[in-house]
């Protein structure tokens, strides 16, 4: 692999660039101070050159770019499987007999064909995100870890997860007021390519002068919903029952609300001017548009230490029982006491 990276003047406005860039395959990921509010970083993959997609437990990964079949060769022989239709199929079965939590986590999985695009690659890059993947997971991954009752996909159908790997990357820091460009690429034939992609983007970032202008679109503004309020109610009335009878300690409902959107840059932007958070982020697929803002943390990486911390939110456990199904209190209250003070 090469590192291609190119310094660039600070860009204050980075919605204003990611408007000349937005097409499919790209994303801007945003960060600001819960307190001050103030931006801290934007990332914005301005071109990806591979697409990794999951379904259930099939991963399959396509070239988007000839630098990115170059990768793909390099997976190909990584993970010893051929290349069909331009495309990398790996399967993984879930092993049902491991019970232990822990051991789980160290099963073949999915989550295998991510790390094997930064263990495919020997040669170490120059900057820590030259060799960007990044992308978004469904809730229903979990499934690969747990056994969960199946649910019939209603009104969401999107893929277990999407990553991509980023061929070309604009990186802003907002409290040096500093911006880099970097490249991947993954052959020499393509190094002149790429650095010339670079030095299109340097251009084009000197040239937004001016914040991002937000478009009016003429759209309905009906509401509607998958569950209606007396349904709603319903099952808000049967979980109270169930907490009463001490089947579960509690319980979060949700239901979904659709509306037209036809200019979701624009709705991002006036997102991020009311609710500036440290967790920002719009993404552009093939199938969809998904952006959003939240000021919580599930959970925090630190590549340099190799430390993760979690913020779990509240979550409940089967109930404590004996081997003839009958409930052990013993047991059950450990588990309560277990759910009370695990933060």
């Amino acid at each position: 692999m090469i590192s291609l990276i190119e310094k660039a003047p600070y860009i204050p406005y980075p919605l204003a660039l990611y408007e000349q860039l937005e097409r499919e395959h790209t994303l801007l990921f945003e960060s600001a101070e819960i307190e001050s509010k103030a931006h801290t970083k934007s990332l914005l993959m301005a071109k990806a050159c591979l697409k990794l997609i999951c379904n259930h437990n099939i991963v399959t990964i396509t070239s988007l770019t000839p630098n990115g079949g170059a990768f793909l060769q390099k997976l190909s022989a990584f993970f010893k499987t051929p290349i069909q239709d331009n495309a990398l199929t790996l399967t993984y079965t879930k092993n049902k007999k491991t019970q232990d939590e822990f051991l789980k986590l160290f099963e073949p999985s999915p989550f295998d064909a991510l790390r094997g695009l930064f263990k495919s690659v020997k040669t170490k890059p120059k900057h820590p995100f030259t060799l960007l993947s990044a992308g978004v997971f469904s809730f229903e991954m979990l499934n690969f870890f747990e056994d969960l009752p199946h649910l019939k996909a209603q009104d969401n159908t999107v893929h277990d997860f999407i990553f991509y790997v980023a061929q070309n990357l604009i990186i802003i820091d907002h409290k040096e007021k500093s911006a880099e460009i970097l490249g991947a690429c993954f052959d020499e034939r393509f190094k002149t390519e790429i650095a010339k992609e670079l030095q299109d983007l340097k251009e084009l970032a000197k040239n937004i002068k001016s914040n991002f202008v937000p478009k009016k679109a003429k759209q309905s503004t009906e509401v509607s919903v998958n569950c209606d309020d007396s349904e709603f109610e319903k099952k808000v009335l049967s979980l109270q029952e169930e907490i009463k009878k001490g089947e579960i300690f509690q319980a979060v409902l949700s239901r979904s609300f659709y509306m037209e959107c036809l200019e979701g840059l624009s709705a991002y932007y006036h997102l991020k001017l009311t609710n500036p958070s440290p967790y920002m982020f719009y993404i552009k697929d093939s199938d969809f548009i998904l952006f959003g803002a939240s000021p919580e943390s599930a959970l925090k990486y630190n590549a340099l230490t190799n430390t993760a911390e979690i913020y779990p939110i509240a979550g409940t456990r089967l109930r404590g029982k004996d081997k003839q199904g009958n409930i052990d209190y013993d047991l059950d209250s450990k588990m309560e006491f277990d759910l009370q003070h695990d933060y």
